[in-house]
């Protein structure tokens, strides 16, 4: 038998809208994610 999960509309969001708020800004992913940012081209990474 199917089992239903109440949810509440107005419940807070479990994670921030941007995950990367999480790490500090002198973090590794933070250069990772820059990196990435800078080397996409037309859509595709430049590998």
């Amino acid at each position: 038998m199917a089992r239903f999960v109440q949810r509440d509309s107005y419940q807070p969001l479990l994670l921030p809208v941007d995950l990367r708020e999480w790490a500090p800004e002198d973090d590794m992913v933070q250069f990772v994610l820059e990196a990435v940012e800078l080397t996409r081209f037309r859509g595709h990474l430049m590998i």
